[in-house]
């Protein structure tokens, strides 16, 4: 069931204030599990975020090359230049370092293993939502 459908106007519009930073605070977390298995360029980074998300999270051009540059000065990621896997063309190619990994696996235990993975809260986001009186 899709509740979302299920919303009037003002709902909705409430709905989408709120996806939204919650999307800009979760980009980070998303751009390190990208990279975390293996190098990707920007375009191979978005398209992975788009799959996983299952399309909720996107991030355009722009938002990802300042994304990636400020998590580069952060040390989080590093970059190499490589021949691009489709064109032979030479890509930045971004990486997750040993302290990106680090803050990465700290999060998720944190905010994602920790809490929704785990009951009592994950007990939330799977039973059966009570009627509406």
């Amino acid at each position: 069931m899709n509740s979302s459908a299920e919303l009037d106007e003002y709902e909705r519009k409430l709905l989408s204030g709120w996806e939204e930073i919650y999307k800009r605070g979760l980009l980070t977390m998303w751009l390190l599990l990208a990279v975390r298995d293996r190098p990707r360029y920007p375009s191979e980074i978005a398209e992975f975020i788009d799959t996983m998300s299952q399309g909720t999270m996107a991030a355009d051009q722009r938002s990802l090359y300042r994304a990636m540059r400020r998590l580069n000065d952060l040390e989080l990621v590093e970059t190499s230049n490589q021949p691009g896997r489709r064109t032979g063309a030479d890509r930045t190619y971004y990486r997750i370092t040993r302290t990106g990994q680090r803050v990465l696996d700290a999060f998720l235990d944190r905010h994602v293993r920790g809490i929704y993975l785990t009951s009592p809260a994950a007990d939330l986001f799977t039973r059966p939502r009570p009627p509406m009186s």
